[in-house]
């Protein structure tokens, strides 16, 4: 697993068309994560984690939790969503 957050948003930009198909590709990401690195929690990691949490989060309440470099792009996802 290579925790590019970039390249998941772009696939999800693609490939989710509601926000429900976004929220389960987090979820799926995130066990996939937490599978593969049992026990390891890495800096890399814990911050594709919080990555994903904070997406989560985002298109639950319509607000960013936490600044990052890719809230815009995040953003953008979220908006094409239904």
């Amino acid at each position: 697993m290579d925790f590019d957050f970039e390249k998941f948003l772009q696939e999800s930009k693609s490939s989710c068309i509601t926000k429900s198909q976004f929220i389960n590709r987090i979820n799926n990401e995130k066990n996939d994560v937490l599978e593969e690195n049992e026990g390891k929690r890495f800096l890399h990691t814990q911050k594709y984690l919080d990555r994903l949490d904070n997406a989560k989060f985002c298109v639950k309440n319509q607000v960013m939790k936490e600044k990052d470099k890719y809230n815009d792009l995040l953003a953008e996802v979220i908006d094409n969503l239904e």
